[in-house]
């Protein structure tokens, strides 16, 4: 926990396919241990039934995944994007050149 992010994405009983994912730094920012971040997850991919461990075992498949942060003002953006840098950013709903934090996969 805290070096990859993990994904989820599971079946229920009633064939009804749900997924969720954290970033590396959630489990651990919550103080999660392995278990307690399955089960988050599991709640945070819209599952309300009971689960106990054969159905973690028997439904889930789980993906980790490596991220990198970076940081750019929108400008900046806009200038290593030039096909992008006339749609929707003009007039009042235009982005202000403050940084803008986001993560990359």
């Amino acid at each position: 926990l805290g070096l990859h992010g993990i994904a989820i994405s599971f079946e229920d009983y009633k064939h009804r396919v749900y997924g969720g994912s954290f970033l590396p730094d959630v489990p651990t920012r919550c103080g999660w241990d392995k278990e307690e971040t399955i089960d988050a997850l599991i709640r945070k991919a819209g599952y309300r039934g009971l689960f106990d461990a054969e159905f973690k075992r028997a439904k889930l498949v789980g993906t980790r995944f490596s991220t990198a942060e970076c940081s750019r003002t929108f400008r900046e953006y806009q200038t290593e994007n030039p096909d992008l840098s006339n749609r929707e950013t003009s007039g009042e709903n235009a982005p202000d050149d403050t940084d803008a934090s986001f993560t990359e996969k």
